[in-house]
């Protein structure tokens, strides 16, 4: 089943159940300006722009006591001053369904659909494209997991995603489908200690070239309640590949998450090396990535936050250490979330951003703007 069709299969399955159950709607809208040194985070020749954000979205969901059903469909629509094509409307959609056989198991299948740029998609999805060029994915996912006895459980995923663009190999964008699939075993040594062995496979193939990029993970891991505070996560293990049949390499993931909450503060450090697509070449690529976040309640309605990334990709047959292809893309910024009401708020936010390729370029931005959320509402009741 294709993610359209499903889309259509859930939409129908909401439509025969609305008269009869309870649905819950929360709906949220937003504005902001915008100014930005570098959109196109061009080397030479950058021009700073304004613009103006505006976005909508509505949360539909419906429970039972053995089953949700949910639908969000959101739209952004972002104009400029002075550079029209970077001028867009762009479009996410969401549906899930999830339901579960008593307290011990739990499925869930869900489609997902979103058509934006490459400017406004996050750089490390596509690598420096100097256009706003259409992407459109749609996208799959079923899970499954169930408790086997009070210390063990069992879960899987299976992710399906097609990515298309619009003019792409023009700018050197290849169209792929990303098949993956993800399952584990995790027993519990105390109340505080957990351990966990897994198992991942990839696959990606490249419309236009016909190239097969493969990958196989597995790994063990240690989740870890210190205290009340501090907890940590840690899963580590060999990544086999291959392209077209032959073998890349093999490479070490990992994956490491550390995160401390206090009454007004959260902080959070998350380290990772993963074989992510890469729409440049159309194969699997290694990438490393490392952050920091943190926010922190300066009073009741007031929050502050900051953040700190850094992207490193290279070829999946070459480790971070031994040079080869790469690029790099690196972002810091700063926020501020005032809710003044229940349902409105105001928010102001800057960003720096470099990336390093081919060239080295930086863009600086600032967006400051107002959010409403509705009062979550009964329908069909």
């Amino acid at each position: 089943m294709t993610p359209r069709l499903l889309f259509v299969a859930l939409l129908g399955h909401a439509a025969t159940s609305a008269c009869a159950e309870q649905w819950l709607a929360e709906a949220n809208a937003g504005s902001s300006a915008a100014y930005d040194t570098n959109p196109r985070l061009l080397s030479v020749g950058s021009e700073a722009v304004y613009g103006l954000i505006t976005n909508a979205s509505l949360d539909l969901s419906r429970r039972t006591e053995q089953s949700r059903l949910g639908l969000s469909p959101r739209f952004v629509a972002r104009r400029y001053t002075g550079d029209y094509a970077l001028d867009s409307d762009d479009i996410y959609l969401n549906a899930d369904f999830v339901t579960g056989r008593g307290e011990r198991s739990e499925y869930s299948i869900g489609a997902s659909y979103s058509r934006d740029g490459t400017l406004t998609s996050e750089f490390v999805s596509t690598g420096f494209v100097p256009a706003n060029t259409q992407r459109e994915i749609s996208g799959l996912r079923a899970t499954a997991s169930r408790s086997l006895s009070e210390l063990t459980s069992v879960s899987g995923s299976v992710d399906y995603q097609d990515v298309q663009f619009e003019d792409g190999l023009r700018y050197g964008l290849q169209d792929y489908q990303y098949w993956s699939g993800l399952g584990y075993v995790q027993r519990s040594l105390s109340e505080r200690t957990r351990v966990s062995l897994l198992a991942r496979i990839g696959l990606l193939e490249a419309s236009f070239t016909g190239d097969e990029s493969q990958e196989v993970t597995v790994g063990l891991g240690l989740d870890r309640d210190w205290n009340e505070r501090w907890t940590s996560s840690l899963y580590v293990g060999p990544t086999f590949s291959e392209l077209n049949g032959r073998s890349s390499g093999t490479n070490t993931s990992f994956r490491v998450d550390v995160t401390g909450e206090w009454q007004r503060t959260t902080l959070r450090v998350q380290a990772e090396r993963l074989l992510s697509p890469d729409a440049g070449r159309g194969q699997l690529e290694s990438r490393d990535r490392a952050s920091a976040s943190v926010t922190y309640g300066l009073t009741e309605h007031l929050q502050a936050s900051a953040v700190a990334a850094v992207d490193y990709f290279s070829q999946s047959s070459d480790p971070r250490n031994k040079g080869g292809d790469y690029r790099s893309y690196g972002r810091a910024a700063f926020g501020l979330v005032w809710r003044f009401s229940p349902q409105w708020s105001a928010t102001a936010r800057i960003e720096y951003a470099q990336r390093d390729d081919i060239t080295d370029a930086s863009r600086n931005s600032m967006i400051a703007g107002i959010e409403w959320r509705a009062q979550p509402r009964t329908l069909f009741h």
